[in-house]
């Protein structure tokens, strides 16, 4: 399943059927991770297994969403419909011979957790108060100006701050990263992306997360982006080019 709209953010269910998550992005986890619910922001995607129950009509939606602190929740909204038919089968044995696979060796993303840390940055998303413009550390875009410098061999851990009341959409090119933290807490998806939805500022508290990044692969090389995947943030100046280099 992916995300390509613009701005919308997609909180995605299937009544009475939940997702068996093998990856996002378009990378593999070790072992299959049961949701209810799956939430993509623009640009996101997921990989997932999904069982069908019982004969009949099942709805796949988007249902109520709190995008902005501010604002009112996103109304539900129907995508499709999941129809499952055919002879009766056994619908936990399926589900347990599906929780049950895994990975035979490691992974990529083990490499990535386990490399030591050359450099650790903070970045912040805000915006001001009419919505005009959007920020990465109190600056707009400048195609002109590089804002970060990596050395081609480093992982860095990111500390990105949303300082907004809505949620924003971290996105970087060229490489993927492991979520440690969210909000303080563990992150127990067990995967690389290359988007992530930062939880929006409550209370005061601005929402954050914390990020492994690997700078390693040779063909990286060279000048791109990070950005909100919100199109209308990103095109009013939520995004930063950043270098690598040899």
């Amino acid at each position: 399943m992916g995300n390509i709209g613009a701005d919308r953010f997609l909180r995605l269910k299937i009544d009475g059927t939940p997702f068996y998550v093998i990856g996002r992005d378009g990378y593999f986890v070790h072992c299959p991770i049961r949701m209810d619910e799956v939430l993509l922001g623009p640009g996101q995607r997921v990989s997932a297994v999904v069982i069908g129950g019982k004969a009949g009509r099942y709805e796949f939606k988007s249902i109520e969403f709190k995008f902005d602190e501010l604002q009112p929740p996103l109304p539900q909204v129907s995508l499709g419909t999941v129809i499952s038919q055919g002879p009766s089968a056994d619908v936990a044995a399926a589900e347990a011979e599906v929780s049950a696979q895994h990975v035979n060796g490691s992974l990529y993303v083990d490499t990535v957790r386990s490399s030591p840390i050359a450099h650790r940055r903070t970045f912040t998303f805000s915006r001001n108060k009419d919505k005009t413009k959007f920020f990465i550390n109190h600056q707009v875009f400048d195609e002109d100006r590089t804002d970060v410098k990596v050395k081609l061999g480093d992982t860095e851990e990111w500390t990105i701050l949303n300082e907004d009341s809505q949620y924003h959409n971290f996105h970087i090119h060229q490489t993927a990263f492991l979520v440690t933290e969210v909000n303080g807490s563990p992150e127990n998806f067990d995967g690389l992306r290359d988007t992530f939805n930062l939880p929006p500022m409550k209370n005061g508290k601005p929402g954050e997360a914390k990020l492994i990044i690997p700078f390693t692969n040779p063909e990286i090389v060279g000048r791109f982006e990070l950005h909100c995947h919100v199109v209308k943030h990103e095109d009013k100046g939520m995004m930063q080019a950043i270098e690598v280099s040899p």
